[in-house]
């Protein structure tokens, strides 16, 4: 009889900074529990939301790496939302989606 593999559910978290400053960058990483993940990253802020897109996550512990630069923030932004969109199999939407908040500070 066939062996039957089962599929591990597809679970991310984002890791970076939960206070930053309107004039600084910085670094967010996206890790899956699976390797050869699709991802997109989303800014929320200030009522707009932009979608970038990252890297495929691969390897051990699947991962995308995603640098904010100060001009991607909106201006008036107090709370941002970084959010990492990934999937297994976007053609099928099996999308899993998790949200990190950073407060953005005035840049004095």
């Amino acid at each position: 009889m066939p062996e039957i593999k089962e599929e591990k559910e597809l679970t991310v978290k984002v890791t970076g900074p939960s206070k930053i400053r309107s004039n600084e960058g910085a670094h967010f990483r996206c890790s899956a529990n699976v390797n050869h993940v699709a991802v997109t990253w989303r800014l929320t802020g200030n009522g707009r939301s932009i979608d970038h897109p990252g890297s495929s996550a691969s390897g051990l512990g699947g991962h995308s790496d995603f640098h904010l630069q100060p001009e991607m923030i909106p201006v008036g932004t107090e709370d941002l939302f970084v959010e990492c969109l990934a999937s297994v199999n976007p053609h099928i939407g099996d999308l899993v989606t998790y949200t990190h908040v950073v407060e953005v500070l005035c840049k004095f």
